[in-house]
């Protein structure tokens, strides 16, 4: 028999006992489903696209069998043109095919015209010229004199040589000017080595070495041979400030002797031998006075009247020029001389001197004094002595 206070709670245990087992049937169903979902994905996913384009098996074979192997990408294939593939736009035609390491197409060159060139000419044999041989003197019969001096030098007879041949250049009308110019030539050449330089000959009159004792000077010893004592600092390429005890000098025995050639232009330097005839040396060309205006006659260098780096005063105009003024037309160097011979001994301002017209000599351009070039006159500033050296101007 139940109870009235069972019944209620029967019913109640039957109802949940009935939905209990219905809620255990729908999640397999739900998980079947799922399973048919994912199948259905997988299988779309895993056709090829041509398959979903022909639907053809064969097709797909086709493209498959066309499709090359995989290659091992560490291993570098270049892509041809062909294996390239074109892409093809709406409305556009395929691209051409990309290759960034294909080189640039030069352009094409231009075509130049030539000129024919002509055939070179065949080597032509050239004859040596046929040079006469030496004689140290013209064509012309030569003097005796000129013969016996030319063949002493050839000899290596400098000394004897010199003394025969200089007189020959200072007596008038004694060689035909080229033969004068040849002697000149050859006494200037041997000069370099008996004058210019610091070997003495033996046997020469006019050069003698001196040697060096306590307390000599250049300055002083050189007024004993009447010469500056820069040239001879100059010839032995000496220091005068530091000379040492027993040292050899060379001195030439002065004084240098200057004469003018006015219708030649031409400055000839000389020494006198022990015998008082004339010892040539050397010769420089000249500018003389416009208008013939250089005096003839005897001069002697003026003492205490050689002057480096002058000032000037110009006569005609009165302007004065500085020293080291470039401007000044006497240039570095001025020796002034003193008339000594009737014609010329009442004449003044006139000397020896540079220019800034190096182009002026060889005419007549100066107001009367005689012109050097540069670097003449400074050698003949200190070749010519103040009191002793002189200086005659000739026709």
């Amino acid at each position: 028999m139940t109870l009235s206070s069972q019944s209620p709670r029967a019913a109640l245990s039957k109802q949940y006992m009935s939905r209990k087992r219905r809620s255990r049937k729908w999640p397999w169903a739900l998980l079947a489903l799922a399973g048919l979902v994912l199948a259905g994905v997988y299988y779309w996913l895993s056709r090829p696209a041509d398959e979903s384009a022909s639907g053809s098996s064969e097709t797909v074979a086709a493209a498959r069998a066309s499709t090359p192997a995989p290659t091992d990408p560490r291993v570098f294939r270049p892509t041809s043109a062909a294996e390239t593939p074109t892409r093809t736009l709406a409305g556009r035609p395929p691209l051409p095919p990309r290759n960034d390491r294909a080189e640039p197409t030069p352009p094409e060159p231009t075509p130049v015209a030539v000129e024919p060139r002509e055939a070179s000419p065949e080597p032509v044999a050239i004859e040596p010229a046929t040079v006469p041989p030496p004689t140290g003197y013209s064509l012309a019969e030569p003097t005796p004199d000129l013969r016996r001096g030319m063949d002493l030098i050839a000899e290596g007879r400098l000394i004897e040589g010199r003394r025969v041949l200089s007189p020959l250049l200072l007596a008038d009308n004694a060689l035909p000017s080229i033969d004068a110019a040849t002697v000149r030539d050859t006494l200037q050449s041997i000069n370099q080595k008996l004058v210019f330089s610091d070997e003495v000959i033996p046997g020469d009159p006019v050069a003698e070495y001196h040697t060096i004792q306590s307390g000599d000077l250049l300055s002083r010893l050189a007024p004993n041979y009447r010469v500056p004592y820069p040239f001879v600092a100059r010839i032995n390429d000496v220091n005068p400030s530091r000379l040492f005890v027993g040292q050899q000098v060379k001195f030439v025995k002065g004084p240098f002797h200057a004469r003018v050639v006015k219708d030649d232009y031409r400055m000839d330097v000389f020494l006198n031998g022990d015998d008082g005839q004339p010892l040539y040396v050397c010769s420089f060309p000249v500018g003389l006075g416009e208008f013939d205006s250089t005096p003839i006659g005897s001069f002697v260098v003026e003492r205490g009247r050689k002057v480096q780096n002058p000032g000037w005063a110009d006569p005609r105009t009165g302007k004065y020029y500085q020293p080291d003024d470039p401007d000044n037309p006497i240039g570095e160097h001025w020796i002034a001389l003193r008339g000594t011979s009737p014609s010329t001994e009442n004449l003044k301002g006139y000397g020896i001197h540079g220019t800034i017209e190096p182009s002026s000599i060889g005419s007549q351009a100066s107001m009367g004094c005689i012109r050097l070039r540069d670097e003449d006159v400074e050698l003949v500033y200190h070749m010519l002595s103040e009191g002793n050296s002189t200086v005659e101007i000739v026709r």
